[in-house]
């Protein structure tokens, strides 16, 4: 027989009822009528049933979807429903590099480092306590809090969901208890629970080659019930020791991205200030958490963390003999052994990576520097005539970086490093001398980016509130398809989960934003607003635009330095932070030291605008007891 190909049917949408079906039919009938007899009341008849079948489609896609987007439904059915119909869902694109090609060149990059020369140990970071450390046994009660911890319902090799384990919890967590006992004191890690399931996740865009790809581990629900109980103990001894070094961001309680740039940005500023130039350099470290050496890090938990000699053995066994396979679009590779690195997407992983960078710290004799896991930030500032010796003063300390990446085994990528010199003061770049790393030259860059923040030479939030509206306008593009049929209650809660983050990330770094920025945010707020209630483009909003912050962006912004001021003064922590904060004599007030400053971009920043903030309120909202009761007192004064 011939092969005939056949453009089949669009299938029937769960809203095309009976009687949207009817109508359709009525509409059809009457068309033909009207193009076989062309007359005014043949037209009029069609007109009337068309309307009336487009109204009727209407209502039944606006009742259909009121009732599985109502906002009132719990939130993960509701945003289940709303993945459905395309809102908030990144189209997945297919990969086209082979599973198997994908987990080679995986692999070649992590079993390249394993044969390096042996490690130097720092005598002066030797930890000399009476007592080291090795992992207690576990409760029941231990393991059940660990199982609670875990949010993950990505499911491993084994193929046991975080679902079914919550079904069958009561039941088994005896033997898993008995099961992490007897690893403890055997000092192996299971084997089946080393076996990783690798998701492959594009750097960049439209990504063609192995090498725009990074590697995703998705291990065992039950490997991280264990992962949760020894980090827990790790963290607590590092905690207890002050092992590591405080200007450590990543992965620590109460530290983040926000911190780490706030702390360096006022550093920045102090200099700025008093006219000095600064020149900030972000390191890139290839693949730092795949080229992470076994050993290398087994000789620091000995010599700088104190493990002793069973907890050590523990841990090679969790590191060693580990399995991993690409999967792509339900492809699967073979399992290959893995030589080289912590998994990317375990519990454990970026503790031990944080432990292992620790030790960089010991390179910098002159400039300062901040981590946040594998993303290192050094800067320096001098007075606009000593560039030549700040650049000298840089220079030494990237050679020692560079030494103790060697020696670390980890691969400094001087192409990728960036270079940024901030000032007040006009200056010629040209004139600066070379930034050296590795015997290449770090290219100086008008603004960079870092840990998602926008820097750039004037030190000011132009770039990042640019970047910021960028993506605001991206996911409102995104969101405008379906708005025609979203309750509005649903898509106010949806812009307040996709698009005031975007809003407030980074808020605390810029602190008061100049009129320029605000207005920016403004505009992009109010589009927002157009999509919640469907108003046309020339339509007045301002009203409207305040429904969603519940107060306007100024009061907003306010409000979250505010927000974190008080937590900050409250909590202490992160240390490095709760220092630049210096109390006036008077107990009675509670009142802060005003920075002083010297120009208008100085006065916007964080330690300056938000102190002053803090003065001005009055003396019960700065007494509030806790951060609930701020928040509301707050929320008087602003909305």
């Amino acid at each position: 027989m011939p092969i005939k190909i056949l453009k089949p049917h669009k299938l029937n949408q769960p809203w095309f009822t009976h009687e949207v079906s009817n109508a359709i039919k009525i509409r059809g009938k009457l068309h033909n009528r009207w193009r076989r007899n062309p007359t005014d009341h043949n037209w009029a008849e069609y007109r009337t049933a068309r309307n009336r079948a487009t109204l009727i489609t209407n209502h039944a896609k606006r009742a259909y979807y009121e009732s599985r987007l109502n906002s009132s439904l719990p939130p993960k059915t509701l945003w289940k429903n709303l993945k459905s119909v395309g809102v908030g869902n990144r189209k997945s694109k297919t990969c086209p590099v082979d599973a198997d090609v994908l987990n080679k060149f995986f692999l070649s990059s992590l079993n390249s480092n394993t044969s390096r020369h042996s490690f130097t140990v720092n005598d002066n970071l030797v930890f000399n306590p009476e007592s080291r450390f090795n992992f207690s046994m576990c409760t029941e009660s231990d393991v059940f809090e660990c199982f609670k911890a875990i949010q993950s319902n990505a499911i491993g090799e084994d193929g046991i969901s975080l679902k079914f384990l919550k079904i069958i919890i009561a039941y088994i967590i005896g033997p898993l208890t008995h099961i992490i006992n007897f690893s403890l004191t055997s000092r192996k890690f299971p084997k089946l629970w080393k076996v990783a399931n690798i998701i492959p996740v594009e750097k960049k865009k439209n990504a063609a080659a192995p090498e725009h790809y990074r590697p995703i581990s998705i291990l065992s629900t039950l490997s991280k019930i264990f992962e949760k109980f020894i980090a827990r103990q790790i963290v607590n001894h590092l905690k207890t020791h002050k092992l590591l070094t405080e200007y450590q961001s990543g992965f620590r309680e109460k530290h983040s991205c926000t911190t780490a740039m706030l702390k360096i940005v006022e550093d920045i500023r102090e200099k700025y200030d008093k006219g000095e130039i600064t020149i900030l350099v972000l390191l890139d470290f290839s693949k730092a958490f795949d080229s992470l050496n076994f050993e290398t890090l087994l000789i620091k938990l000995e010599k700088y963390f104190g493990f002793d000699a069973f907890a050590v053995e523990l841990m090679r066994s969790y590191l060693t003999e580990r399995l991993q396979c690409v999967i792509i679009n339900n492809n699967k590779s073979s399992f290959e052994p893995i030589n080289s690195g912590v998994p990317q997407g375990s519990i454990l992983g970026p503790i031990l990576f944080s432990m292992f960078i620790n030790d960089i710290v010991k390179c910098c004799h002159n400039v300062s520097i901040h981590l946040y896991a594998d993303d290192a930030q050094i800067y320096l500032s001098r007075p606009i005539g000593l560039v030549e010796d700040l650049v000298v003063r840089i220079n030494e300390d990237l050679s020692r970086i560079s030494d103790w990446a060697k020696n670390n085994s980890l691969i400094l990528n001087a192409s990728k490093t960036q270079a940024l010199p901030i000032s007040h003061c006009s200056f010629d770049v040209n004139n600066v001398p070379e930034i050296i790393l590795d015997n290449k030259t770090v290219q100086f860059e008008l603004n960079v980016t870092s840990l998602g923040f926008k820097l750039n030479r004037r030190l000011d939030c132009s770039d990042h509130v640019n970047n910021t509206v960028s993506k605001i306008y991206a996911t409102l593009r995104s969101l405008w398809a379906t708005a025609s049929y979203i309750p509005e209650a649903t898509k106010l809660r949806i812009v307040r989960s996709l698009i005031i983050p975007i809003i407030s990330y980074g808020a605390q770094v810029y602190g008061n934003l100049d009129s320029a920025s605000k207005c920016k945010l403004q505009l992009a707020l109010n589009n927002a607003a157009r999509y919640i209630f469907n108003k046309r483009k020339y339509d007045h909003i301002s009203n409207y635009a305040k429904e969603i912050l519940n107060c306007d962006i100024n009061s907003y912004f306010n409000k979250l330095n505010l927000i974190y001021l008080f937590k900050l003064i409250h909590s202490n922590v992160p240390e490095y932070l709760f220092a630049k904060l210096s109390f006036v004599q008077s107990t009675r007030t509670r009142n802060l030291v005003t920075p002083t400053f010297n120009y208008l971009v100085s006065s916007r920043t964080f330690f300056v605008s938000a102190v002053k903030l803090w003065n001005s309120l009055p003396n019960s909202t700065k007494q509030s007891p806790n951060l609930k009761l701020f928040k509301l007192a707050i929320d008087d004064l602003f909305c």
